[in-house]
């Protein structure tokens, strides 16, 4: 009987409904099948997927003249690029509040685009760097030098970065890979094709080329070029192959931030020396609390040694407490055991 009255109730409401006054209504647009739309039915997909599933969006997209490749990558950072230019623009041209992100990014982006004072300055903003490098005698001015460029990203010899640990993603860890050279890498050094014989030609000359415009003259110009050649060649030789880069497991040579280590590092050395305990701190946590546990040794060490006070090593340690411990001659083992 309830099932009866359920259903003439809903009877009730369809009829009701089927004789009241139509409402017009307006349908969306269908949307477009994006897959379909990028397809190339008339290739057969089992003579070339590629085409079949891809050569619409090839044909409406030919490689630009000024492009060796195109793809999706290459539309969408073009898109960006255009958003960030008009992000720029719009901040350069609007007045705003003093110390907002608008005001930073216009001020920015008006600096980068003042031409005029570009062609004015030359080459002037570089001459406390270029001086650094004039003044290098010896290897440990080098490895001075190496270090003070590396926070502005010049990174000679190696390079030097924290990023996503490839064998547990939820840790970032601290990188040192090869590097020092301008060409792409080893190949274009040590390849005898003709072709990478020609490029390798034309990299010094454009080497000389930059030089003469920092303020050299032809022959000197032309002389430091092939030096650089003959150096970057050295590294080139002392690099792995490009094949055996493309080993993950290889490439993949994690080590715990030992004493051993950081004292036989001439980088890491180098951070301790000139108290930059910041940074050394920020790169050795990310290897976990191992990281954490030999920082806090280097500070102790250095504290015994006389180079910081032991005010400054706990303002700087990874584990305030454990380090006063040390201090008081109580030292923590593994698994926080205390050891003598």
């Amino acid at each position: 009987m309830l099932l009866s009255r359920k259903l003439l109730c809903v009877s009730a409401v369809t009829f009701t409904a089927a004789c009241s006054t139509p409402v017009t209504t307006t349908s969306s647009p269908a949307k477009q099948d994006f897959l379909a739309a990028n397809m190339d039915p008339s290739v057969n997909p089992g003579q070339d997927f590629f085409t079949y599933a891809n050569g619409g969006w090839l044909k409406r997209n030919p490689i630009p003249n000024t492009e060796s490749s195109w793809g999706i990558g290459n539309v969408v950072r073009e898109q960006l690029y255009l958003n960030l230019r008009s992000i720029n623009e719009q901040s350069a041209a609007t007045p705003a509040a003093p110390g907002s992100d608008a005001q930073k990014i216009g001020d920015f982006w008006a600096t980068a685009m003042d031409t005029a004072k570009a062609e004015r300055l030359g080459i002037h903003p570089l001459d406390g760097e270029l001086a650094r490098i004039a003044a290098i005698r010896n290897v440990n001015d080098v490895l001075d030098v190496a270090f003070a460029q590396n926070p502005i990203q010049v990174g000679p010899f190696f390079s030097f970065y924290v990023y996503q640990d490839e064998k547990k993603s939820d840790m970032m860890s601290v990188h040192v890979s090869q590097g020092g050279l301008g060409l792409p890498d080893r190949d274009f050094y040590v390849n005898p094709d003709t072709g990478v014989a020609h490029i390798r030609s034309e990299y010094v000359a454009h080497v000389a080329r930059t030089l003469k415009m920092l303020g050299r003259d032809d022959a000197s110009s032309k002389t430091a070029a092939a030096n650089i050649m003959a150096f970057e060649t050295a590294l080139a030789k002392a690099s792995r192959k490009l094949e055996d880069l493309r080993d993950p497991v290889a490439n993949y040579n994690k080590m715990t931030p030992a004493l051993e280590i950081l004292i036989n590092s001439p980088l890491v050395k180098k951070m301790i020396e000139e108290n930059r305990l910041d940074k050394l701190s920020a790169a050795i946590e990310t290897s976990g609390d191992d990281g954490m546990i030999t920082f806090n040794q280097s500070l102790f060490n250095m504290v015994k040694s006389g180079r910081v006070s032991e005010k400054e090593a706990l303002a700087k340690a990874s584990n305030p407490q454990a380090l006063e411990m040390n201090f008081k001659g109580i030292f923590l083992g593994e698994g926080g055991r205390i050891v003598s």
